[in-house]
């Protein structure tokens, strides 16, 4: 890139050790072979030759381990270069991440591809070009989400459908126990009451996201890993990923498992203008759009952005890649 663009990615875990001489630290000393496996997943550099000071690194690292808080991962890049990769305990670089509401951002950028194939019309389209008559109850359903846009679904800023924990009375647990053991989740976001006032109005939850997916999967014929891997994953190198908890109708939901060198890479993606390596996976236009996804609330609050899939279900089993 051109102009400095920094990133940092913090997971959880507790720990960790420095080494002064290597960008990678870990609780055993670095190879020289391992660095220059980066190659492969990024590119490396120096922190100086970005800019960066090592010491300061090197000093937020002790402080890291000092205060135990519980980090499993920190990377930093500047100008799209890796400059400092840690990792603590027993997790290494090859693990993946469970990932939770970092998963919408894959999503987004999934719908965002899907709209510069024109398979989606655009982010302004509604909704109901897209999915199916047959997954709406009704016309008068279909009628209602004729003012929902495909904006609107990656801004969750069109269902009322609180649910836990957000919420935890007896009606939005029974909201979510019905989402999570439907047939078909996309039918399911179908059924749900619309807030008032679609992109402008917000409400974080589960079920607004299966919509986002559901853009993809039926736009493209593909399951959402599927495309993933043909449009994202696969140009990129991502390895090791996995995508859980598919509904009985083949519908991907989510929560979602990312190494954090390929999560790094994503975010060198958008600093990038949606080019990898030469190649545009996303353009820059869309890009924007995929990122600013709600207007800013009549309170000045902006929206959220970047969703796809929010479903804490870490004792199932999802589909792993090698």
């Amino acid at each position: 890139m051109g102009t400095a663009a920094f990133v940092a990615l913090t997971l959880l875990i507790i720990g960790c050790s420095t080494d002064r001489s290597v960008v990678t630290t870990h609780a055993t000393a670095i190879s020289p072979s391992r660095l220059e496996n980066i190659q492969d997943d990024g590119v490396a550099g120096a922190p100086e030759d970005e800019g960066v000071d090592s010491g300061t690194i090197v000093t937020l690292t002790e402080w890291i381990r000092g205060q135990r808080i519980p980090i499993f991962s920190f990377l930093i890049s500047r100008n799209g270069r890796l400059v400092y990769e840690l990792y603590t305990t027993s997790l290494t670089r090859n693990h993946a991440h469970y990932q939770m509401s970092a998963t919408k951002s894959v999503a987004s950028a999934l719908v965002g591809i899907a709209i510069d194939q024109g398979l989606i019309s655009g982010p302004n389209a509604p909704i109901t070009e897209t999915l199916p008559r047959q997954l709406f109850a009704s016309d008068a359903d279909v009628a209602r989400f004729r003012s929902v846009t495909v904006r609107h679904v990656l801004g969750m800023s069109a269902l009322d459908a609180p649910d836990p924990p957000r919420v935890t009375t007896p009606e939005a647990v029974a909201r979510h126990l019905r989402f999570r053991s439907a047939h078909n989740r996309v039918k399911f976001a179908l059924e749900q009451p619309l807030l008032a006032t679609p992109g402008r109005a917000y409400q974080y939850n589960d079920v607004t996201p299966a919509l986002a997916v559901g853009l993809v999967q039926y736009a493209t014929g593909k399951t959402a890993l599927e495309f993933a891997e043909d449009r994202l994953f696969g140009p990129m190198g991502l390895r090791n990923y996995e995508w859980m908890h598919q509904d009985p109708s083949g519908i991907d939901l989510g929560g979602f498992g990312l190494r954090p060198i390929d999560m790094q890479k994503f975010g060198v993606l958008y600093l990038n203008g949606g080019v990898w390596r030469g190649n545009a996976l996303i353009s820059r236009s869309l890009g924007r759009t995929v990122v600013l996804a709600v207007e800013p609330q009549p309170s000045g609050r902006a929206g959220s952005r970047l969703r796809l899939v929010l479903v804490d279900l870490r004792g199932r089993l999802g589909r792993r890649s090698s």
